[in-house]
């Protein structure tokens, strides 16, 4: 069986202290502050900078921070990368470093993969933009209302507005750009079956 976090001083699943570098060294194996060094990971991931993106993986790997490492693989994957792909393959890498003898493989090879990768950081400077905005400019129109095809079936406000199946299959489930795989046929069949109201519609809101 694989080492267990354990808050109380255990270890993780590669078998190191898991707040090592809060209670132990402040420096890597070769002599690096543990703070820059994971700061300099991410730069240089988000730079595209290969060989040093592997370089500054590995040094934490070799200095017993696996477990922080792949937490900031994994943090990158959604802060600074480009699509779902990097964020699945990060987080498979990491499951499977756990049952490997050379766990720091997997690391450096998945810090590659996120240098190499297109970059987004679109989520995180809206979070940095609506967090200002609201906090330090108390600017409230970044708020947004609740959109009309919101208040469906679903929601205490829109089955007081008298809205059912019929208002969700034709506003409610719209897709804008769907898959080209999607298959609408089922969906037509739920439109039929539950037709707009019309104004001659009967008390049931369905049309006559």
């Amino acid at each position: 069986m694989g080492h267990k976090e354990d808050a109380n001083g255990g270890t993780n699943l590669f078998g190191e202290d898991p707040d090592v570098s809060k209670r132990g060294s402040k420096l890597t194996v070769n002599g690096y502050d543990i703070r820059e060094v994971k700061s300099a990971l991410q730069k240089a991931i988000r730079r595209g900078q290969e060989e040093e993106s592997m370089f500054w993986a590995r040094e934490m790997g070799e200095s017993g921070l696996m477990w922080s490492l792949w937490n900031r693989l994994k943090v990158i994957a959604v802060e600074d990368v480009a699509g779902m792909e990097p964020m699945i393959f990060v987080a498979q890498a990491s499951f499977a470093s756990t049952k490997s003898s050379e766990p720091t493989l997997f690391a450096v090879r998945a810090a590659l993969e996120l240098a190499r990768a297109k970059k987004d950081r679109t989520a995180d400077d809206y979070l940095c933009w609506i967090g200002d905005k609201l906090e330090i400019d108390g600017d409230k129109s970044a708020f947004h209302p609740i959109p009309d095809e919101a208040l469906d079936l679903h929601t205490p406000a829109g089955r007081r507005m008298g809205r059912g199946p019929a208002d969700f299959f034709h506003v409610g489930a719209v897709l804008v750009d769907p898959s080209d795989s999607y298959d609408t046929k089922y969906l037509d069949e739920q439109k039929q079956r539950y037709p707009v109201a019309t104004k001659g519609a009967d008390d049931d809101g369905q049309s006559e």
